[in-house]
């Protein structure tokens, strides 16, 4: 009998995912002193997973950013950001990046600067946010999440504030103050697959996301906090294995292909070398895909096939051209329809149209008594096929009399990267 599961821990295995993931902690001041913002941050990020704390000064020479799941820059309510220390995590793959305040948004290209909000409460709120984790909230953990319109999120409080007007950004905004953005993404990889941009045009190497509100957290209520708590919830669930490969795809297509600004994009090796843009490679041929090209390089094994009909007066047919390379035929046979030839058809044979032909089936082999009903003449030995050279069908004596169409199949392999036969 096969084994029965509960359901239920199925469920609590999902969501208890966070538990396997590790947040990085990055606060203007030191560990052992934090502010009350970065309290009522980091009380939060542990209620997800496992939580390092490190002070800035840190992160310039952190050496294990890419282990962690995402990184929070704390708030800098009480101490100010040395941006100049951030500067090797912005630019870490794979590691999305949640950040309080402007002046780190702006170090991170997300936006630009603006006044700060004060005196706040609430945040006003984008219509789709329903359709985000941000409007359905956690099920789990019971948190309730945002809706469309006005929100109070805090007692009377500064907001951070960034705008994300520049055309470069690939930005989602979900909530402003009724002006500029307090809450807004920028993702890795936008709906339509396209690397997403920052605000100098460059593609980012990971999410980013930016609540204003948290910059005096400890101000926050109950709904402000959980803001916190789902934001990090899509970052965290953003390197899950099927997105994380989108995203490594992503970069790999950036590697390989460039951002294809012109007819080749930057730093484009493998595009470079088959299309010919550098000294190694060549351009493909007019008409002929990267996969018809692999599929004729030299030394590998490729067929064709054609049909030709035996009703047809005494005389020579074209049944094979070589092309582009020369190419070498391995095999070939020919295989009678069902009836056996007959009418005025004393013989077939199959040969090159060189000077001196090539036989690849003679004319006894090729005689009427040898092609009964389903017949097959096979050919197997080497023959050189050059650029141009043909191989044709004989008929002798003259046509079958009705309908009667063979058909025929070369096996060759090219001797140059290229060739076939058409």
């Amino acid at each position: 009998m096969g084994k029965h599961y509960n359901p239920t821990p199925i469920l609590d295995a999902i969501y208890e995912t966070h538990s396997h993931a590790r947040i990085l902690f990055i606060t203007p001041e030191a560990v052992a002193s934090i502010s009350a913002d970065n309290v009522a941050i980091l009380a939060v990020l542990e209620e997800l997973c496992t939580v390092d704390h490190i002070v800035q000064t840190d992160a310039l020479d952190f050496p294990n950013f890419t282990t962690y799941t995402m990184c929070v820059l704390g708030s800098n309510s009480d101490t100010a950001w040395t941006t100049s220390n951030l500067a090797d995590i912005r630019a870490v793959p794979h590691v999305p990046i949640l950040c309080f305040d402007k002046v780190a948004a702006a170090y991170l290209e997300m936006g630009t600067a603006t006044s700060d909000a004060s005196a706040q409460t609430a945040i006003t709120v984008s219509a789709y946010i329903e359709a985000s984790v941000l409007g359905m909230g956690s099920y789990y953990k019971s948190i309730t999440g945002l809706a469309a319109g006005s929100n109070t999120i805090s007692i009377s409080a500064t907001y951070h504030t960034i705008s994300m007007a520049n055309a470069n950004l690939s930005e989602v905004i979900y909530a402003t103050d009724g002006t500029n953005v307090v809450l807004g993404f920028l993702p890795s990889i936008r709906e339509n697959g396209v690397a997403g941009l920052d605000e100098t045009g460059d593609e980012l190497p990971a999410t980013l996301a930016f609540f204003g509100a948290g910059y005096e957290a400890a101000k926050l209520n109950t709904l402000g906090l959980a803001v916190i708590y789902l934001t990090c919830h899509i970052l965290i669930h953003a390197q899950t294995k099927p997105v994380e490969i989108a995203g490594t795809v992503q970069n790999l297509r950036k590697l390989i292909i460039g951002n294809m600004g012109g007819e080749f994009g930057n730093q484009t090796p493998v595009v470079e070398f088959i299309a010919g843009q550098n000294t190694v490679g060549t351009r493909l041929p007019v008409g002929k895909s990267l996969y018809d090209i692999l599929l004729t390089g030299a030394g590998a094994l490729q067929a064709a096939s054609t049909t030709e009909s035996l009703n047809q007066a005494a005389g020579t047919y074209d049944l094979f051209t070589g092309t582009a390379q020369a190419v070498v035929l391995e095999k070939l046979s020919i295989k009678m329809p069902t009836g056996d030839a007959g009418g005025s058809i004393t013989s077939i044979s199959i040969q090159t149209d060189d000077a001196t032909p090539a036989v690849i089936i003679s004319s006894v082999d090729g005689a009427v008594a040898n092609l009964t009903s389903e017949a097959e003449i096979a050919y197997v030995g080497r023959v050189l096929i050059n650029t141009g050279t043909k191989i044709q069908l004989t008929i002798a004596g003259g046509a079958h009399g009705s309908a009667y169409t063979a058909t025929i199949v070369a096996e060759c392999r090219a001797v140059v990267s290229g060739g076939y036969l058409a």
